[in-house]
């Protein structure tokens, strides 16, 4: 009886540490030098800021963040659309988002960081993105991929790099952008910053689908054979 009653409660502790390492925590925060941070926490997988929230010297009219277990590690999607403001002097806003609890399918894990901005009135944006083995919060000990643009219209680059956590690890995105001024305009910021598993390249596809096909002949030709 009692050999019964620890099995069921050492099933029990494994069952609860794989439910709790099976809940990563999704956090957003907007910051502006001062003014007192803005943040959001959820464990969907998705987490926004409201549409039309007043910022410091900002208006946020859509911020959001999607990662696991909304979608498979190492997905992680920084989306801002049409962050405005009207200023008379510059100011530089920092979005972040980062989520905890996560661990890899397999080790190592190539991954890349795809970034776009559409600047209008922003002087200058870097995006960054990071991961960090020891799973804190907006942890940036290892670094995916960053991109300063400075040009203003539409800009995008792709990053790539390289997870090797062991265990229970953490990715960030940090969007930080300088505007203005411009006298009587509005500007606006629309960026997103993404981390994911790179698709397999053209080349790559056709090898993997030439081996299957070889596969499948030399199983036809055996089958053939007897």
């Amino acid at each position: 009886m009692k050999k019964l009653t620890f099995i069921i409660a050492l099933t029990g502790a494994l069952l609860s540490s794989s439910i709790m390492q099976a809940a990563p925590s999704l956090s957003v925060s907007v910051g502006e030098t001062g003014f007192t941070t803005l943040s959001a926490t959820s464990s969907s997988g998705f987490v926004d800021i409201a549409n039309g929230t007043t910022f410091g010297d900002f208006t946020i009219e859509s911020l959001t963040g999607s990662g696991s277990p909304l979608f498979a590690v190492p997905y992680l999607d920084l989306s801002t659309f049409n962050v405005t403001t009207s200023l008379t002097s510059s100011a530089t806003l920092t979005i972040m988002l980062t989520e905890t609890g996560l661990t890899l399918p397999s080790s190592p894990l190539a991954v890349s960081s795809a970034f776009t901005g559409i600047l209008d009135g922003v002087t200058s944006e870097t995006i960054s993105s990071y991961y960090d083995a020891s799973n804190t919060a907006y942890g940036t000990a290892s670094s995916l991929g960053i991109t300063t643009f400075t040009a203003a219209g539409s800009n995008s680059t792709d990053e790539f790099g390289t997870i090797t956590a062991p265990g229970l690890f953490s990715e960030t995105e940090i969007i930080t952008a300088t505007f203005g001024p411009t006298s009587g305009t509005t500007e606006s910021l629309n960026s997103s910053a993404l981390i994911t598993s790179p698709a397999p390249e053209p080349v790559s596809m056709g090898v993997v689908g030439a081996g299957l096909l070889g596969v499948g002949l030399i199983g036809f030709r055996r089958r053939k054979k007897s």
